[in-house]
């Protein structure tokens, strides 16, 4: 009979096992926080390949650059929630809008 406790089962996070565990105030704030992360990185991409850009498509060029980073956190966001795991990802979600990790 093994009488060590296992702690992971008291963790109150370890018991979201559903997208319904999540509000759907958080869902907003990981697709936010997913969204800043992913467009961070569409900038960055969007200013070093911007000098390549023929003079024709910059607009259509600028328009990929915000609208991928936009698809890329909205698909994130949703197969995190289908998941229903509460990660470290939800905590700087939390965070980064000045709420509390749960």
């Amino acid at each position: 009979m093994n009488t060590q406790h296992d702690h992971k089962h008291d963790h109150p996070q370890a018991h979201r096992s559903s997208p319904r565990g999540m509000s759907a105030g958080h869902l907003l704030k990981l697709f936010l926080m997913n969204a800043v992360l992913f467009g961070a990185c569409g900038a960055f991409a969007g200013m070093i390949m911007g000098d390549w850009v023929p003079a024709g498509n910059q607009l259509r060029f600028l328009s990929a650059v915000a609208l991928i980073p936009f698809v890329l956190a909205l698909v994130a966001t949703i197969l995190h929630a289908k998941a229903g795991n509460w990660t470290s990802a939800d905590n700087m979600s939390e965070r980064f809008f000045g709420g509390k990790p749960q």
